[in-house]
């Protein structure tokens, strides 16, 4: 039987729990009498100021009692987020990206998860369709909200074939159940043309802006397609004129949504904007940046603040140097700007490449499923020793590896030159620039 609860696997010196006697190692099995499945279940029965904890040293069970004037925080970590487990999804969702990945790569590159802990924590997205009644009562006692709900459509007949579930077949009463208890929610909507786009697509988003307020924002994505699509269901990416389609149907339920709610709801994903070739909206039209973790807004993000910090960039260093920043073919698009600030500081020699993806197909164009191999293949025979590589840390999965499993110490070894990892930031990529480790 799988032992219960959370291992300990850093207490902060000083911290309640430290001076409660609490140790690295130690399982933490309950709190207040309170089975812990979760940090999620941990972080919500501490709230009190008398706490007691129940703890499993090797296989001696104890309890610690901790009492704190204010709400500071115990100070213990965990080696798991959740300690029971992830749950995953059972469903066949015709667009899965993990479906159409490559054979022979790390297991958790095929994990799919359908967790409605994640989708609290850290924004991942569900489906509702493996909730089981324990899990739709949890949600609403300890109020987990928002969620990220990944809906496609409303129609129950579309649903079916695109979750490939008859557990697919209603999502509006289950929206409603959580509108009801006071649980808000993101929504999402990956466009496969010719199955939920068009009228269909119509539907969803006036369906799903019936939830107002509890649906606090919708993203309409395109579908993501590999060339790993052997035996799969035939589908086919938007094209430039798909994606000025949507974004027109977007752009006209903002203006009616925006009169109506105050607010525009309803946003498409930068690629599609720049599939159509049309320029980003503005700032301020992406409200909250509710969705940037989802590709929705990132891209005007990131250029306005860099537009705010590009005044203050020098006009030459002293001590020449040469930077290659490697992004999607999207990215490229997006970075224009940024490869046209750098290029006129005299000393430095600044680029930015696009790796052509050959690992996932030409149609995969972001920056975060660029890999290793694309990258050696497209940069090595044009780079110096001095030179500085620069890759999305959005690129790099657990351990520092890219999707076919190359290291950035590998990476280093092959082009035979430093390389660094930078966020998506505007000032993490100017001190990437301008400054060593």
């Amino acid at each position: 039987m799988k032992p219960s609860g959370g291992i300990i696997s850093g207490v902060d010196p000083g911290s309640p729990a430290d001076i409660a006697g609490v140790r690295p190692g130690d399982r933490l099995l309950a709190v207040n009498g309170h089975k812990v499945s979760d940090i999620v279940d941990y972080l919500y029965y501490n709230a009190d100021d008398k706490i007691r904890l129940t703890l499993l040293r090797g296989s001696r069970k104890s309890a610690v009692d901790i009492s704190r004037d204010e709400p500071v925080p115990l100070g213990i970590e965990f080696e798991k987020d959740l300690f029971d487990g992830v749950r995953r999804c059972s469903q066949r969702c015709v667009f899965c990206f993990m479906d159409q990945m490559p054979k022979g790569l790390r297991r958790s590159l095929y994990l799919k998860d359908d967790d409605y802990r994640l989708s609290f924590l850290f924004g991942n997205y569900i489906t509702l369709n493996d909730l089981e009644p324990h899990e739709w009562k949890r949600i609403i006692r300890q109020r987990l909200s928002p969620l990220y709900i990944s809906v496609q459509a409303v129609d129950p007949v579309v649903r079916e074939v695109l979750f490939g579930s008859k557990k697919a077949w209603r999502i509006l009463p289950k929206l409603s159940r959580l509108a009801e208890a006071g649980i808000s929610f993101h929504l999402q909507i990956v466009v496969c043309p010719g199955i939920n786009d068009g009228d269909v697509l119509k539907q969803t988003i006036e369906a799903l802006a019936g939830f107002y307020p509890a649906a606090e924002s919708i993203a309409v994505i395109p579908v993501g397609l590999t060339k790993h699509r052997k035996g799969l269901f035939p589908l086919k990416p938007v094209d430039a004129g798909e994606a000025a389609e949507i974004l027109d149907l977007v752009h006209s339920y903002q203006d009616r949504f925006l009169d109506k709610f105050g607010t525009r709801l309803v946003w498409a994903a930068d690629e599609l904007y720049l599939k159509a070739g049309e320029p980003l909206p503005g700032y301020s039209s992406y409200e909250e940046f509710s969705q940037a973790e989802n590709g929705v807004g990132l891209s005007r993000w990131f250029i306005t603040g860099f537009r705010r910090r590009k005044r203050y960039l020098p006009g030459l260093i002293e001590k020449k140097r040469k930077v290659t920043v490697v992004t999607g073919e999207l990215g490229k698009k997006v970075l224009g700007e940024v490869e046209e600030a750098f290029s006129k500081i005299k000393g430095l020699d600044f680029r930015i490449v696009a790796v052509k993806n050959e690992f996932l197909g030409k149609s995969v164009t972001v920056a975060g499923l660029i890999s290793g191999r694309d990258i050696i293949k497209d940069l090595k025979g044009s780079v110096t020793r001095n030179e500085i590589i620069l890759v999305p840390e959005t690129a790099l999965r657990e351990g520092n590896l890219f999707l076919d499993g190359i290291s950035i110490e590998k990476l280093k070894s092959r082009l035979g030159c430093r390389v660094k990892t930078v966020d998506i930031r505007p000032e993490d990529l100017i001190t990437a620039v301008f400054f060593d480790e």
